[in-house]
């Protein structure tokens, strides 16, 4: 990884070939994302802007020919927030910008991509039709109120999930790029970033009123509900990365803690929020460890 951040810093040109490669191949648009990223990061928006027209330029290819807006709207959320942590040097800013960003995602896929989400809530609702949820459930009490409300609930949760993907993405390809940048000119930078990456006490808990306000005020908001903790889930991956890096089990540790992320992704999702949430309280990086300058 530390050769390709070397390739796209040599030059602008090799930066731009290697977003606008990376946005072609299949599954590997968060690259270009981490890319454009990277440049920002480092040099500014004026050299940026260039590398994200060349990773632009596929990406809206994509679009065009296999009606995929997720590498677009992925490589222009990691940009977003690179230009929003460059200027602010806050990780704090840049994911409760976050909360804005993905929302912004879901609002286009409403707008942009209404045709294929309907078909995507169409394919979930004759999927719970067929494994004779809805009879279930409607054979209980107050059961077709329930039915109802999950039929109208299909649509911005398939806007919702998808949006929320793309953020992730975008998140992740930022957290590489400034990686990326620790290696290359600030050795040990990028863990003292995680080292303090942990909410305050008012701000966790506005985003649990938030978490609250969408499950009871309607269907749309529940669907957001992933977007609004996308800061915590993140605070929550850094505390324990930090931890688990600062206690020497680099390797097969953090192989082993985002194994389990990725395979129990929902499971884990709601765990690393709320282990957040009860850091933000209980600070468990001030209790357990002291600050160390590797990473």
């Amino acid at each position: 990884m530390r050769g390709l951040a070397e390739l796209i810093m040599r030059s602008p040109k090799h930066a731009a070939g290697v977003a606008a490669v990376a946005a072609m191949v299949p599954f590997a648009y968060w690259l270009s994302a981490a890319t454009v990223a990277l440049v920002i990061l480092r040099r500014g928006w004026q050299a940026g802007s260039m590398v994200l027209a060349w990773g632009l330029v596929p990406a809206i290819g994509l679009v065009v020919f296999q009606h995929d807006i997720s590498p677009v709207m992925t490589i222009l959320g990691a940009s977003a927030l690179a230009l929003v942590l460059r200027k602010s040097m806050s990780w704090q800013v840049a994911l409760l910008t976050s909360i804005f960003v993905g929302l912004a995602m879901m609002l286009a896929l409403l707008m942009f991509q209404p045709d294929v989400l309907k078909a995507v809530a169409e394919q979930l609702h004759q999927a719970l039709t067929q494994a004779g949820f809805y009879q279930q459930l409607s054979s209980e009490p107050g059961g077709e109120k329930v039915v109802g409300y999950i039929k109208e609930f299909l649509l911005p949760a398939s806007a919702g999930s998808k949006a929320s993907r793309c953020l992730l993405l975008s998140v992740v390809a930022l957290m590489l790029a400034r990686w990326w940048q620790s290696v290359l000119y600030v050795p040990g930078g990028f863990h003292k970033e995680l080292f303090s990456l942990r909410f305050p006490p008012r701000v966790a808990v506005t985003i649990l009123i938030l978490f609250f306000l969408g499950v009871n005020v309607g269907v749309g908001f529940a669907a957001t509900l992933p977007i609004v903790l996308t800061p915590l889930f993140f605070a929550g991956l850094a505390m324990c990365h930090s931890i688990i890096v600062t206690k020497g089990n680099n390797a097969l540790g953090l192989a082993t803690f985002y194994a389990v992320q990725v395979l129990l992704a929902p499971i884990m999702f709601f765990l690393t929020v709320l282990v957040a949430l009860l850091d933000s309280f209980i600070d468990f990086r001030g209790r357990l460890i002291k600050p160390a300058g590797s990473g």
